[in-house]
């Protein structure tokens, strides 16, 4: 049984600029040093590196695998993620960064 973990207000307010494509916002959110994921998450599909894929902007993916730390199982869950949408240029991006 998994058991789910509920997301702080901060990472869902992260996850909102992902999904709104605020770019500028985002890196600033990454200088500051900020909580960018759950450390231990059991949900690889609740990261904000899956929402950015969800959202097809490329900027985006790029600039959270720069910013580094993923686990295996994020990556791999975008990197499925992307290829299932047929967004090839970001599973190549996954492939590359990841």
């Amino acid at each position: 049984m998994k058991v789910r973990t509920a997301l702080p207000d901060d990472l869902k307010n992260f996850i909102r600029l992902v999904q709104a494509g605020k770019l500028f916002a985002v890196q600033d959110w990454i200088k500051s040093g900020k909580q960018l994921r759950l450390v231990d998450s059991n949900q690889p599909k609740t990261s904000v590196l899956y929402a950015a894929v969800e959202s097809g902007f490329h900027s985006m993916v790029e600039e959270l695998l720069r910013a580094g730390g993923w686990s295996v199982s994020e990556l791999s869950a975008a990197l499925d993620l992307a290829r299932s949408t047929r967004r090839f240029d970001l599973a190549e991006l996954l492939s590359q960064r990841g």
